[in-house]
């Protein structure tokens, strides 16, 4: 098994079969060598997460402040993909949603989740969530990295 640094996208730290047939582990900060662009341990390109960033300054779901500091994990904010593939990684499908609706919708599917306890609970609904989520459920993100 050889090691080599990766010039593709490959969480930091991981050791993985990737495209170019040897195994790779990433070294250090992580770079798109073949476009120039730093991407974060989820792929997600620097521009694209400042975008995100600046558009969601709530969770997309329930809706909690960013802004606001707090000593509660759950409610610090986190990258979601809103249609669970992580080969969308575009301004259609990342957001930014809290830890606990993270962790609560996990791997399922949006429209499913939005029926569960615990957004029933917390009156999460396809008619509370943001925009961009309404999008979602309307017209679900495809395609590959923005």
């Amino acid at each position: 098994m050889t090691a080599v640094k990766s010039e593709h996208r490959i969480p930091q730290g991981r050791a993985i079969a990737c495209p170019c047939g040897v195994i790779c582990i990433t070294l250090g900060s992580e770079i798109d060598a073949l476009e120039g662009k730093r991407v974060n341990r989820w792929n997600i390109s620097g521009w694209l997460e400042q975008e995100v960033m600046a558009r969601d300054q709530n969770c997309v779901y329930c809706g909690i402040d960013f802004s606001v500091t707090t000593e509660k994990r759950g409610r610090r904010p986190s990258w979601e993909h809103i249609v669970n593939d992580e080969r969308i990684i575009n301004r259609a499908n990342i957001a930014r949603c809290c830890i606990s609706c993270n962790a609560s919708k996990g791997a399922n599917e949006l429209s499913v989740w939005l029926l569960s306890k615990y957004c029933v609970q917390r009156g999460i609904s396809s008619e509370t969530v943001a925009e961009i989520v309404k999008r979602a459920l309307i017209d679900p993100p495809t395609g590959g990295i923005d």
